[in-house]
């Protein structure tokens, strides 16, 4: 895939953190896994957590990067994991000059979603 905008490279072995919960995005970065595995971890009290897996192809972060909040989950790589680190700059031009790219963002924004649907359905 072509890429507008081309980010950074960067790797992750097995369990490092890429990214820490609670955290306020100061360096802002939304990462595409080119290979790998990533568990994003929300831990909503001390005895309850709920953990989504991340494969190649998909975008994490992004939420908070948009919204300038704080991390609301926890990333950590389950095997070695490379990724791109975009900014918010980065990503929406590679999304305007990238198709594929494009429906790739939209096909994780809309998982996403999904998840986040199913936990509130499990709350009500």
């Amino acid at each position: 895939m072509q890429l507008k905008e081309s980010g950074t490279r960067k790797t992750y072995r097995i369990d490092d953190v890429i990214y820490r919960a609670d955290y306020l995005v100061m360096e802002p970065c939304i990462y595409m896994i080119l290979s790998g595995e990533v568990d994003l971890v929300h831990k909503y009290n001390a005895l309850q957590k709920e953990t989504f897996g991340y494969t190649q192809g998909d975008i994490i972060g992004a939420l908070e990067v948009y919204t300038g909040s704080e991390r609301l989950t926890e990333a950590v790589a389950r095997t070695e994991v490379q990724v791109i680190c975009f900014t918010r700059e980065q990503f929406e031009k590679n999304m305007i000059g990238n198709l594929k790219f494009a429906l790739i963002a939209i096909r994780n924004l809309s998982k996403m979603l999904r998840q986040i649907n199913g936990r509130i359905k499990t709350l009500a």
